[in-house]
């Protein structure tokens, strides 16, 4: 089912892909990687935002494996950055600096979101932790004394893991 969502650009990459010799399209291969990327941090906060886990989850891989591709990419692109400074065309300079501004703000609203839901999860580890005190609490308020026995208001201990 996710595969089939998948359009052309933004097929499974290869994280060990080498961009071309030729500065222009070395450039246009990089554009083909962030706006796939970039599709998939879209997906990705939608499905935050609509409290999808399912299809959170179902991107996480292609997600991963496209941001290592990225991560390759610009590390090429910066090691040459001065054959593509002199020899790559002008207007894909350009291109790629206007998406690399979009990628940006895409980056951002996708962080936003992922802190969003963090938050959310520590509250409600927080709450379930607070209820098992609770809890613990209540049923350690009749404790046995040392003749054995039950004695009202003693208070009992109880060992909790609390890395839940």
């Amino acid at each position: 089912m996710f595969k089939k969502n998948l359009n052309n650009s933004e097929q499974n990459i290869p994280a060990d892909k080498i961009l071309s010799r030729d500065a222009t399209k070395a450039l246009q291969e990089m554009m083909v990687t962030i706006d796939a990327l970039r599709g998939v941090l879209v997906r990705e906060t939608q499905a935050l935002d609509n409290a999808d886990n399912e299809s959170f989850m179902l991107l996480q891989e292609h997600k991963v494996s496209l941001a290592r591709e990225y991560q390759s990419g610009i590390s090429q692109l910066l090691s040459r950055k001065d054959e593509i400074r002199l020899l790559a065309d002008p207007a894909a300079k350009a291109r790629l600096s206007i998406q690399q501004a979009e990628f940006h703000d895409t980056v951002e609203l996708n962080r936003e979101r992922l802190d969003r839901m963090r938050k959310s999860f520590s509250r409600i580890g927080e709450r379930i932790m607070s209820v098992a005190r609770e809890t613990v609490k209540k049923e350690t308020q009749f404790a046995y004394g040392a003749s054995g026995q039950m004695q009202q208001g003693a208070k009992g201990s109880i060992g909790i893991n609390e890395k839940a």
